[in-house]
């Protein structure tokens, strides 16, 4: 197994990579440990976040990918980080670290400096650099005399500019070949003369007084012509030597073993090896990694000998050449040894200078063989192979034919060392301008784009060897850079400069024009040539570029004289006078060339005529002042061949980058030179998708409208938000279509998204030919002639359109899934013997379901995702639902092929007919009333002093509407008749704030915006009647499909409360959607069309019941050009449960009203007065508030300010609150929170709180607030806040700061509320002696009745009501430290409160077996109506029999297995069972061999038969599906044989072999007689579960049968007689754990079954005989992971939950 382990290690520098998600494992990094490698139990490794996300489908356990090997996790994800690392790949890990870090430090070398590892000993003949003394040296500079490194060459001579022009020499392997040379006798003196005795050269000194005094002497000179002759067939030869070397030294690479090839590989193999035996085989692995280096060493050595050989021969031969060169150009040179040149000339013969590939041995290359004798041979474990093969052998020009001697590379062809070296340097450019277009013909400017009249050559073109900028850099291929666009004569001929070349150009700019405008630079030059770099003034900004001169024009006449000018920074050239000309100084010519010269990479014209005006000019289009990418492919000729494509956006980061190449190609402008020429990369593009749809699953059903028809088996449907569920999709959908018709609409977007070069499954925006509004789409087919077949993903529908109308879609609209579903109709043919439908079924078919609103259930989910459907549709209210299957098939349109279209009965046909007969709506959507265009505009003095006539007493209807925060508000829709005040009455008021007339119309606010502008609608019985007539009216009309307008009056379905409107259409965002106005309540609403119906012609009769209005004469308070937030909620809080009158004061303004609202409260009775009824101006109570002032010049009774006198206060922090030490207790809870938090005050008589409260309420009842900028409140600070409920003052500390509010808590009583910074007082030092006076409790082991946990307003009401202010009993369960306590709650009327709530179905318990009931309750539905297993053989009612207990379901509901019989038992009953467990056994090791590789299950659905894989054992057991598949692919399994059952995924359910069909389901499904839950509680509990586990589990008891249907019995233990016998659960039931109730039926049950016992056997019956061994034994023999004891598997499961 662990030598299978797959972790890779994919080369000798890289880290070993995780096999699940192919990531590098890391050690720990900071608090992440998600990339740790960890060793499952089968050994593979695998990184913590793929075991982390396994975990988290499969909970408990995780399987081995690699060899499906499962490892148990009983703790879910936190066992994962319990798992071993894998020790092995963590040093890996640290020594690959370690060793990056040692060659990260090594670099650190001082800068110019050649990178070395020590310093190292010169070998003999070696020197060593003068410099550093490190490294040896490789050159010697001709000024300086001084040999050096490279690096220190470099270092050295680019301090300064004199020392930059001194030339590195390189150093000569042989000092006898130097040019000029020193006697070797007398230092410093040269060989001028040649000894013919000797045959040497001598100096004079050595004529005179040396040993060659008398000797033969001639002069060098004479001796050199002597070989004259022979030197230059020698020097071509050299010559010829030396292209060989330079051109073999270039390809000799080709000839290396390929590193990866030879070696990654085999060291790959080691390593994975390796890496499951760990530490205890690293030596040997490190011996054998050696030996593959020092085998691939082996091969490599005569390779580099060889080269090493020939660059010191060709080195030679280099000096040779150069020497007899000199020779032969100066005759008089004296220095020189002729003979000695020659004869090295003539060496060049039998130097090796040709290498030709060589045969290799295939077998005999780097492999590892594995040894599996490593336990007693670890250190010798495998051995390594073969070796690096030499695969090139060299030759002399005299052993090669004349063909290959004469093979040369033309490049090379006369060219000599010194003639190839070059100077480079680095360009740079400047800001783009505009691109110019070169056209051959004309002289023209169309569309921005000049056209020159005549094409000439470019720079670099011209040969002189004048002055000339430097040389530009050369380009890479594969290079990838930005650049502009500066010119352009075609596609194939264009000239861009870089962008990172901008700033120079910029300040080169700068200075040419700095100096062309001073006094120096007004000299115009008066001798000009072609070639010659000069200034030109250009025509079009009157700026200075710089030029070169391509032609003189006028030489004649020095007044006339003109050039033709190439401005070699962008391209062009123009013809200019000879006074816009200078002569450019030697500074500017130090830059190169900024422009370079590009083509397009192969594409050509698409006809022989070349390239088309139409052609440049889209190319232009595409380029023209933009940013692109460029490609480099290769470069002939100096001109670069690239690619250009504009670059990705931030709004489509995945967007594969359009390339110019591919939109020419597109747009039929250019073409492919082959069709290999599309694809630079090589690899496939990147095509964006859609995000997948929610799949729907067999038997669904939900509502759909039909989107787009082709036939009844090709068509798309888009699903209905309705109530109930969740609207987010279709919210989001509508706003996601305004805002691409926002985007895409803009004037400036046309060229920054379109789509030049579309691709197949192309994601798009397009814009629809019927609308011209932008749909999301993706493009299906490219038919060419510029079109392209897109289908609108959202409705299905297919176009082909111009390309024009695609725009690239931005990411933000890819977050939504397509919304159009592919459907066909189920069980429906056509008529046709062609299986095509006619085209009277396909209009018919369109006719009936385009656009229409229906049900739709699946029946069935093909492999490509399409629904075979069921559509149904109710014709009229309360009739049956018709099926369109079966009504194709009656119309005669198509033939049935299954039960879900049979034609229509009679009585549905009766239906469908009265249905058809009912009137349509009307379609015309404006309406001919003229009041409801006057809502805002209708309503005056008169009109709302009599809008409302109700009689004294009146009890007004309540009408749902938009309350101002956009949910539903209850409102009141008249009001009582006011009764009139007495004089002392209106005495007692206060006569700024409150008004004792009775005001005149009662309103609600509609719409809210500021106090400065919302709408009010009167509160009348008529809008009620309204509003009910149109719900009824349109609650289940179907949606109109037709052309809405702006303006036009409708019904409209608020989208929030699902409730119909009134509206005005006031915008058409698309053909989808609109925003409207509801007339009556002042609201605008965006909504789809299928939400809007005409509007019947009596509900438009009635005016608009809103109007627009403002406070009167009243601006915000501080800045009174914007309102606070504030101010504005204490508008809507005032306002929001109040009765409201309006009352006008003034014209309007705007068409909007100056009105002030008056507020009605009860004033309850005292003593001295009756109960009365109070009204207050909303005006002056804001006034009052210091939220706002009278408007300038408006008569106010404004007060003066009162002056706070500064102070600053401590910051204090409330003391945690402090529990009764008491575990019992009297509390009264005063608040419940949202988590179901209880806040309890403990019942005592503290005087000191109170005296607190009291004293507080006196300091701060008048206090003056603070200011805002003199305060710094702080988190959890102390203070003392305002709850305006009851509008008292009390502790508090903050939660959270707001710009215009604080959130506080209200310390004492735990609720919180958000309140504004005038409200709250930081002087709180003098109440801090007490700590907070209420603790945090929770209910014990309550738990809400919700699938999310959370607990509901509903719930929580309830909570509130039942404990809130009551005084209770409250027992402390459990103390956690710093958590709330865990209680339980004894209501005043001694009822338990989480009892109550249980009752009340709004909680459950924490340890409740309610998913185990509900099970429970699925499988006996299941084997009661689809059992499809027959039955074990049944005893008689009243008869006892010994059974083994396999499985207990619930406490009160167990399953068993009878046991074996033999001896004097033995019967034909007996014979029968004994043979099915002989079966059963036997079974089960036939179907652990077959259930792993049987087919699927197929569709589950319950009742089936399958085999499951058991979750505890892993073995494959007998089952019956209960449940349908889930949305994680989950079943119920019920294992018939032994009755446990368990959830599995459906990959470990199977179909079950037909040979396991026949044998009986071995376990009996037994509900205890008479056992239930306790009274006190609601339903079964853990403890319960849990003992019965314990008392039964997997025991040997008797049974006794009671009843058939359902069976039921009881449990006898096997000790003592049966007359005797006691029940096995009895202490359970005395103890309270289980209830009992004898039930009285059972001896009328038992005397009536079909196996009644009779008397006289009864009374022969004796004492039962001692159970026999054989079938205690039956506990072992059954197969052991089913028959447990589950109490660890239930902990296991409560340790999950």
């Amino acid at each position: 197994m662990l030598a299978n382990n797959m972790t890779h290690v994919s080369s000798s520098h890289r880290n070993p990579t995780c096999p699940k998600c192919n990531g590098f494992y890391v050690t720990k990094e900071h608090d992440r440990q998600h990339r740790n490698p960890l060793i499952l139990d089968c050994g593979h490794t695998f990184c913590e976040g793929c075991l982390v996300k396994m975990t988290r489908e499969t909970k408990t356990s995780v399987e081995c990918p690699d060899c499906k090997r499962v490892t148990h996790l009983p703790q879910g994800e936190a066992s994962v980080r319990n798992l071993w690392p894998d020790v092995y790949i963590t040093g890996w890990i640290l020594c690959q670290q370690r060793m990056l870090l040692n060659q990260e430090l090594e670099k650190l070398t001082p800068a110019g400096m050649v990178q070395s590892t020590g310093i190292r000993n010169p070998s003999e003949g070696e020197k060593m650099c003068r410099e550093c003394f490190r490294r040896l040296a490789v050159c010697k500079c001709d000024k300086c005399d001084v040999i050096m490194c490279h690096g220190c060459f470099v270092k050295v001579h680019s301090k300064s500019n004199t020392l930059k022009q001194h030339q590195a020499l390189p150093m000569t392997m042989d000092e006898s070949l130097q040019l000029t040379q020193d006697c070797a006798l007398h230092e410093g003196r040269e060989l001028e003369y040649y000894c013919e005795d000797d045959r040497t050269p001598i100096c004079s000194k050595c004529v005179i007084v040396g040993d060659h005094k008398g000797h033969v002497i001639t002069s060098m000179e004479e001796k050199n012509k002597t070989v004259f002759t022979e030197m230059e067939p020698a020097l071509h030869l050299a010559n010829k030597v030396v292209r060989k070397l330079i051109k073999v030294d270039k390809s000799l690479t080709d000839f290396f073993p390929d590193s990866k090839t030879e070696t990654a590989t085999v060291i790959t193999e080691i390593r994975e090896h390796f890496q499951g035996l760990h530490g205890l085989l690293q030596a040997r692995e490190k011996q054998l990694i050696e030996e593959v280096h020092a085998a691939y060493k082996e091969g490599i050595e005569p390779l580099e000998s060889l080269k090493q050989q020939m660059q010191g021969e060709r080195m030679k031969l280099e000096i040779a050449i150069r020497a007899a060169q000199r020779v032969l150009n100066n005759n008089n040179e004296v220095t020189l040894n002729a003979r000695q040149i020659l004869d090295r000339l003539n060496q060049a013969k039998e130097i090796p200078c040709i290498v030709l590939p060589r045969d290799t041995e295939t077998t005999n290359k780097i492999s590892f063989i594995r040894d599996g004798s490593f336990p007693t041979s670890i250190l010798s474990h495998g051995e390594v192979q073969g070796k690096s093969q030499v695969r090139a052998t060299w030759h002399t020009l005299s052993e090669m034919p004349a063909e290959i001697m004469n093979d040369d590379d033309d490049g090379l062809e006369g060219q000599t060392p010194t003639d190839t070296i070059s100077i480079v340097s680095t360009p740079y450019s400047q800001e783009s301008e505009d691109v110019v277009i070169e056209d051959e013909e004309e002289c023209s400017v169309a569309g921005g784009v000049e056209f020159v009249q005549k094409s000439s050559d470019l720079a670099g073109s011209y040969q002189h060897t004048g002055q000339q900028p430097s040389v530009p850099r050369c380009r890479i291929r594969g290079k990838n850079e930005f650049v502009t666009v500066t010119h352009i004569v075609n596609p194939c001929k264009f000239m861009v400069q870089l962008k990172e070349d901008q700033a120079t150009l910029r300040k080169l700019s700068r200075q040419i024009n700095s100096w062309a405008n001073t006094s120096r630079a007004k000299e115009i030059p008066t001798e000009v040539k072609p070639g010659d770099l000069v200034i030109v003034k250009y025509t079009r900004d009157e700026d200075w570029y710089r030029g070169r001169v391509k032609q003189v024009l006028g030489k004649g006449n020095v007044n006339k004289m003109e050039l033709e000018v190439l401005y070699i920074d962008y391209g062009n050239s123009e013809v200019v006078g000879l006074e816009r000309v200078r002569n450019m100084q030697t500074r500017f010519q130090n830059h190169p060339e900024f422009m370079v010269e590009c083509s397009l990479f192969d594409i050509i014209p698409p006809d022989t005529g070349g390239w088309s005006k139409a052609a440049t000019q889209q190319f232009c289009k595409m380029t023209d002042n933009k940013t692109l990418y460029m490609t480099v492919i290769r470069e002939v000729n100096n001109v670069l061949h690239v690619d250009l494509s504009k670059p990705a956006i931030e709004s489509t980061k995945n967007e594969v980058p359009i390339s110019i190449r591919d939109a020419l190609v597109f747009l039929e402008l250019a073409q492919f030179v082959t069709p290999e020429s599309g694809n630079i990369t090589g690899k496939p593009a990147v095509i964006r998708q859609y995000i997948k749809p929610e799949p729907h699953y067999e038997g669904e059903v939900f509502n759909v409208i039909v989107t787009s028809v082709t036939d009844p088996h090709h068509f798309y449907i888009q699903e209905c938000m309705f109530p109930g569920k969740i609207g987010d999709v279709s919210t989001y959908f509508a706003e996601m279509m305004n805002k691409m018709q926002k985007v895409y609409k803009k004037q400036n977007s046309m060229d920054l998204w379109t789509i030049y070069c579309p691709k197949k499954d192309m994601v798009c925006s397009c814009q629809y030919s019927s609308d011209n509004m932008f749909y999301r789409a993706i493009i299906t087919n490219l038919p060419g002639r510029k079109q392209v077949d897109v289908v609108y993903v959202d409705f299905g529908n297919r176009e082909r359109v111009h390309y024009s109308r695609l725009r690239v879609l931005l990411d933000e609209f890819l977050i939504l899934p397509a919304q159009a579903v592919k459907c066909k109709l189920v069980d429906v043919a056509p008529k046709d013997s062609s299986k095509t439908w006619s085209e009277n079924a396909k209009q018919w078919w369109s006719e009936k379901v385009n656009l229409s609103k229906f049900t739709v259930k699946i029946a069935e989910v093909t492999e490509n995702k399409v629904y075979s459907v069921v559509l149904m549709k109710e014709y009229n209210e309360g009739g049956p639902q018709i099926s369109m299957n079966s009504k194709l098939v009656t119309k005669g349109h198509a033939i049935s092929t299954g039960d879900r279209s049979r034609p229509f009965s009679e009585e549905q046909l009766q239906h469908m007919s009265a249905g058809s007969q009912e009137s349509l709506t009307d379609s015309s959507t404006r309406s001919s009333s003229l009041l409801l265009g006057r809502e805002s505009s209708s309503v005056s003095t008169e009109s709302l002093s009599s809008a409302v006539s109700l009689t004294p007493g009146t009890s007004p209807r309540k009408l749902l509407s938009p309350a101002p925060d956009g949910s539903l508000s209850d409102s009141s829709s008249g009001a009582k008749k006011k009764s009139r005040l007495t004089p002392n009455q209106k005495k007692k008021s206060k006569p700024q704030s409150s008004s004792e007339e009775n005001p005149d119309v009662e309103v609600k606010i509609g719409h809210f915006l500021d106090p400065s502008f919302f709408y009010v609608y009167i509160v009348d019985e008529t809008l009620n009647k309204l509003m009910e007539d149109m719900e009824e009216e349109y609650c289940d009309s179907d949606p109109q499909w037709i052309s809405w307008d702006e303006e036009t009056y409708c019904a409209a379905r608020r989208p929030e409360d699902r409730k119909w409107y009134r509206a005005r259409i006031t915008k058409i965002v698309h053909k989808n959607l609109v925003e409207v106005f509801l007339v009556d309540f002042g609201f605008q609403e965006t909504v789809q069309t299928s939400e809007l119906r005409s509007l019947r012609k009596d509900f438009s009769q009635s005016a608009a019941f809103s109007f627009p209005c403002h406070l009167a004469d009243v601006v915000p308070a501080g800045d009174q050009s914007n309102w606070s937030r504030t101010a504005c909620e204490f508008m809507l809080d005032e306002t929001r449960s109040k009765k409201l009158y309006i009352k006008k004061k003034g014209e309007k303004v705007k068409m909007s009203m100056p009105v002030d609202l008056i507020l009605e409260t009860d004033v309850p009775e005292s003593a001295l007065e009756p109960a009365r009824k109070s009204y207050t101006s909303l005006i002056e109570m804001m006034k009052d508030s210091g939220l706002v002032i009278p408007a300038p010049g408006a008569l106010s009774g404004k007060k003066t300010p009162v002056k706070v006198q500064l102070k600053t206060y401590p910051i204090k922090f409330y003391d945690p609150p402090i529990p009764p030490n008491d575990n019992s207790f009297i509390g009264i809870p005063v608040y419940v929170d949202f988590s179901a938090i209880v806040y309890l005050q403990e019942v005592q008589q503290d005087e000191e709180f109170k005296e607190m409260s009291e004293e507080i309420q006196m300091r701060f009842i008048d206090s003056d607030p603070h200011k805002f900028e003199d305060m710094e409140w702080q988190l959890n600070q102390a203070c003392i806040a305002f709850f305006h409920l009851d509008q008292q003052w009390y502790r508090a500390k903050i939660l959270s700061l707001e710009p215009h509010c604080v959130k506080v808590k209200f310390v004492d009583f735990g609720n919180c509320e958000r309140v504004s910074y005038d409200k709250i007082r930081a002087d709180v030092e003098d109440f801090m002696y007490l700590p907070p006076q209420c603790f945090e409790c929770v209910l014990h082991n309550t738990i809400p009745n919700t699938e999310s946990g959370k607990w509901p307003k509903g719930t929580l009401d309830y909570l509130h009501k039942m404990c809130v202010t009551k005084p209770c009993v409250i027992d402390v369960v459990e103390r956690v430290p710093e958590e709330p306590l865990k209680v339980k709650v004894m209501l005043p009327d001694r009822q338990d409160l989480s009892s109550v709530l249980e009752r009340e179905g709004l909680v459950i318990k924490e340890d409740s077996l309610l998913e185990l009931i509900l099970n429970s309750e699925e499988i006996e539905k299941v084997l009661k109506t689809k059992n499809p297993y027959r039955c074990a053989p049944m005893f008689c009612l009243g008869e006892y029999f010994h059974v083994l207990i396999t499985h207990v379901e619930i406490p009160n509901v167990v399953y068993y297995q009878h046991t074996r019989y033999s001896g004097d038992e033995a019967d034909e009953r007996s014979d029968e069972i004994n043979e099915q467990l002989q079966k059963l056994e036997q079974m089960w090791v036939e179907l652990n061999e077959a259930g792993p590789i049987s087919p699927p299950l197929q569709r589950p659905r319950p009742g089936m038969m399958c085999c499951a894989q058991y979750g505890f054992d892993h073995c494959w057991y007998r089952g019956l599906v209960i449940t349908s598949p889930d949305h994680q692919s989950q079943v119920l399994v019920l294992y018939v044989d032994f009755g446990t059952s368990e959830v599995v995924m459906l990959d470990r359910v199977r179909s079950l072999p037909s040979e396991f069909h026949s044998l009986p389901a071995q376990a009996q499904r037994l509900v205890l007689s008479g056992i239930s839950h306790p009274p006190q509680d609601s339903s079964w509990s853990r403890q319960a579960q849990e003992e019965m586990l314990r008392v039964t589990g997997a025991k040997v008891v008797q049974c006794c049968v009671k009843r058939l249907d359902p069976l039921q019995g009881e449990l006898f233990s096997t000790e003592g007689d049966w007359t005797n016998a006691r029940l096995v659960y009895q202490q359970l039931i005395d103890d309270g754990v289980l209830h009992f109730q004898e039930d009285s039926d059972l001896q009328d049950e038992t005397l009536s079954g079909t196996c009644a016992i009779e008397l006289e056997e009864v009374e022969d019956l004796g004492v039962v005989e001692e159970e026999k061994e054989d079938s205690l034994s039956d506990v072992e023999k059954a197969p052991s992971g089913l028959v447990v004891v589950e109490v660890d598997r239930l902990e296991g499961e409560q340790t999950t939950e």
